[in-house]
């Protein structure tokens, strides 16, 4: 199974990289109700296994965004934010995936600092990164 990352709060979902499993592992367990559905999506890139954001069922005015949209050039990571949530993108790459084509995200939900990595390797930018963080994934 490839990784993805559903953080829950007060009712908001926000969804890191959503595959084809993830789809899979969310009709398994029943969860696809007007209930279940995703308020804002993550992509850390631009591979299938993280950007199938057409499978998952979205609250009306989801927003998506993807990489490319907080890393639009080397050296630049934005933040933005939506209600209670702030997202930022920051470095994560790895030999497999280049670090003007991936993310990683700081998402901060209800004064909780959650750390995102996709699919990508321990760097020396990360371990800065990390050092109080809430939850890394």
């Amino acid at each position: 199974m490839r990784a993805s990352a559903m953080l829950e709060v007060k009712g908001r979902r926000i969804l890191i990289d959503c595959g084809p499993d993830f789809h899979a592992q969310m009709l398994r367990f029943g969860r696809r109700s007007p209930d279940d559905r995703i308020d804002t999506m993550l992509a850390t890139h631009q591979h299938y296994d993280h950007t199938a954001t057409d499978l998952p069922a979205r609250k009306p005015g989801c927003v998506v965004w993807e990489n490319f949209d907080l890393h639009p050039r080397r050296g630049e990571y934005l933040r933005r934010s939506l209600a209670d949530v702030t997202v930022q993108a920051t470095v994560a790459f790895n030999e497999n995936h280049p670090i003007d084509e991936c993310v990683g995200y700081l998402v901060w939900m209800d004064g909780v600092l959650v750390y995102c990595a996709g699919d990508t390797s321990e760097t020396r930018q990360m371990s800065l990164t990390l050092s109080g963080m809430g939850y890394t994934i």
